[in-house]
This record gives structure tokens, sequence and C-alpha cells, in this order.
């Protein structure tokens, strides 16, 4: 088997060659079936997992140890690079999303996302200065644990915010990553 580093070095080469396409299996069977034909990483799906178990995605139906052991397992299945859907993180404060990221490292995960949505009817985004503040604790936490990181600004889709906010947010982003 192939070593964690070894698929987080894999995972960099691949973002750096320019786009690449990232199926999401939503089992180990499906991840094994997906990385065959050569698809040099894969992504677990929150939804796809949650509905496979029955369970409403987004809605903490799901939590952080559960979502952690599927991606462990499909991570475990493969030889290929995967990076987590893990929502939120999970987690309401920057330092337990710090450590989500651990825990998604010491799962044998290449990478992680983290987006500015919250489980709040009624407030389904984050606000700004929260969203930068976990972003930034994850992305320091990334860096400590040498996995990737994807911040998603997810306003737009969810109807909360247009394409200006969304910008001022991964600007916001990008900008722990300095």
């Amino acid at each position: 088997m192939i070593s964690r580093s070894k698929k987080v070095e894999q995972f960099r080469v691949l973002h750096k060659s320019g786009c690449f396409l990232i199926p999401n299996p939503w089992d180990v069977a499906g991840a094994r079936m997906m990385a065959g034909p050569g698809f040099r990483a894969l992504a677990t799906t929150s939804s796809g997992y949650a509905f496979l178990k029955g369970k409403k995605d987004g809605a903490k139906e799901v939590g952080r140890d559960e979502s952690l052991a599927y991606a462990a397992e499909i991570a475990a299945s493969t030889t290929v690079p995967v990076t987590a859907d893990l929502e939120d993180c999970y987690e309401d404060t920057p330092e337990g999303v710090a450590e989500t990221v651990r825990l998604a490292a010491e799962a044998g995960l290449a990478g992680l996302s983290i987006e500015d949505r919250q489980p709040k009817p009624g407030q389904p985004i984050r606000d700004f200065d929260a969203a930068v503040a976990r972003v930034a604790a994850a992305v320091a936490a990334a860096r400590k644990y040498d996995i990737v990181l994807t911040a998603r600004a997810d306003g737009v889709g969810k109807g909360v915010y247009g394409l200006d906010e969304a910008i001022r947010r991964l600007k916001a982003f990008e900008g722990s990553w300095r």
C-alpha cells in the first residue's frame, strides 16, 4: 500500500497540473471501480454517503466520526489520493475545525474540504468573519498535518449570497494561505 505522504504529494501534483476529474464514490466498491479505470484521485461525498445510509445531508445526521470512518475506508481501499467532503468540519469553533483537520490526516486522507455553510435552519451560511476564522484555523492545521485543504464558499448554491460575495469570501480564504 502507498503511504499517506505519497498520496498527499500525488494530490498536490494533480492540483498543480491543472484540471483533473475527481469522482465521488459512495462506498469502497465504488472507490475500487473508479480507481481501476485510471481516475487519479477520489473525493468522498457527504450527500452520497448520507443518502446511502438513509440520512439527510448537511443536517448533522452524519457526524464527524462517522464521516471520517467512511472516508478512511475509501482511502485505505485504493492507492490514489482521497479527499473528503467534511461539510463544515462538523464543528462550530476554529479549534474544533483544526481538530477535524488533524483527524482527517490521521484517517489517511490526502485532502479535505471545509464549507462556509452550517446546519442552521434560516441561516445556512456562516457570517463572513466566522467563515474566515474557521478557514484560517483549517489552513494552519493543514500545514501542521500535511494535508491538502479546499475552502468552499457555498452561499451561491444555497441562494444566500451572490457571486460578488462568493469572490470576496474566496479572496479572504486565500489570504489565509499566505
